[in-house]
């Protein structure tokens, strides 16, 4: 069931501020950026698409609820027409978003090039759509007659319900470009689960020694984001190859991984000592290395400085610059092409230079800068 809402009658207003951030100072390490729509009461990122735009909710202080698009350092307002409350939940690579809004029933959406259109499982009380992949392929969850939770796919117009075996409770909330698709469920006994469906099989993706685990988000390499619980608290996770990792924003009290892009990069929401929740975004780490060749050189003939700029998620894109530096002196800058950027002068001076190379990082990379390569440049003629 679907129906649509035109551009002209709804609010989607840019901010034009800059990203409120606070860094967690780590040129070599992953990098926390805290994310806060200007005014908010609450923030949470929700999803990431391969160019580091960002999308989640935000409350403002009349305590309305509203979906938000970061793009480009620009907080845009999504709201859907004449609604009390809007979610933006997830976004692709074509800038689709979907969500959910609420105007007395809980509907999903889909907005596609400025028009909404209104998702409904058939039959259902509420839905509520909350990822969207390259291929226009939805999921998502809906409660039925009974207002029971049962997850759900939109593929080619038609709605699937998926339900793993046992589950009195399903979510699905997140759908890969490779068609994977992971959520959570809650079993008979009251535990919750984090899931991973492919190919009709379920797979329980649960943090070791949890007493809850929830699966939100999934990248076409397979790495799974989401968080765990405890008795006392709950913290992020990214899990690959089969290892989990734990992630705590610095000085949180509690961490939630939401979404996870193409190139590795995380958002999420954390909550801050004084009860305050926050969205992030974590880029993941990088490596640079230098090396210099002639070493030792000749006065007044070139010697070329190599970087080469590496991460688990692959290598930053190409174009990207490096800085080649003596001391906070900067001698010269290259681009990258695969991960590595060259510079080449004639002008050191006779005696030793020592130096680094510094990858700035983006949206979805950190920053990182390499260890000091000391260049010999001898005499032309020798005494």
């Amino acid at each position: 069931m679907v129906g649509k809402l035109t551009v002209s009658a709804f609010v989607l207003s840019a901010l034009l501020i800059a990203t409120q951030a606070q860094t967690i100072p780590d040129v070599s390490g992953p990098k926390y950026t805290t994310i806060d729509v200007p005014g908010a009461t609450f923030t949470s990122a929700n999803d990431i698409n391969t160019t580091g735009e960002i999308v989640g909710p935000f409350v403002d202080t009349r305590g309305a609820r509203h979906g938000f698009l970061l793009s480009g350092g620009v907080f845009t307002t999504i709201d859907v027409p004449s609604a009390k409350n809007t979610n933006a939940w997830g976004i692709n690579d074509s800038d689709q978003i979907v969500g959910s809004y609420n105007n007395g029933n809980v509907h999903g959406f889909l907005l596609s090039e400025e028009t909404f259109t209104t998702l409904d499982f058939p039959g259902a009380v509420a839905t509520e759509s909350l990822s969207i992949n390259n291929s226009g392929q939805i999921v998502g969850f809906y409660l039925d007659q009974s207002f029971v939770y049962h997850g759900f796919e939109l593929s080619g117009g038609t709605y699937s319900t998926i339900d793993p075996p046992g589950s009195i409770l399903t979510e699905m909330s997140s759908i890969s470009n490779a068609g994977e698709v992971v959520g959570l469920y809650e079993d008979a006994g009251g535990v919750f689960h984090g899931v991973f469906l492919d190919g009709g099989v379920y797979t329980n993706v649960d943090f070791p020694k949890a007493v809850g685990t929830f699966a939100y988000g999934i990248n076409e390499p397979g790495t799974i984001v989401g968080n765990y619980e405890t008795k006392t608290t709950s913290y992020g996770f990214e899990f690959a190859q089969d290892n989990f990792v734990k992630m705590t924003f610095p000085g949180a009290t509690s961490t939630a991984s939401n979404g996870i892009n193409l190139t590795g990069t995380i958002v999420g929401s954390y909550t801050d000592v004084s009860g305050v929740t926050h969205g992030f975004v974590l880029t993941p780490t990088t490596a640079t290395t230098l090396a210099s060749s002639p070493n030792p050189s000749t006065e007044g003939h070139p010697v070329t400085f190599s970087a080469v700029v590496s991460s688990s998620a692959g290598v930053p894109p190409d174009g990207e610059t490096v800085s080649f530096l003596k001391g906070k002196t900067v001698l010269g800058t290259g681009t990258l092409s695969g991960g590595i950027a060259t510079f080449t002068t004639s002008t050191l001076k006779v005696g030793t230079t020592s130096v680094k190379a510094t990858y700035g990082g983006d949206p979805n990379f950190g920053a990182s800068e390499s260890k000091v390569v000391k260049q010999v440049v001898e005499n032309a003629v020798k005494k």
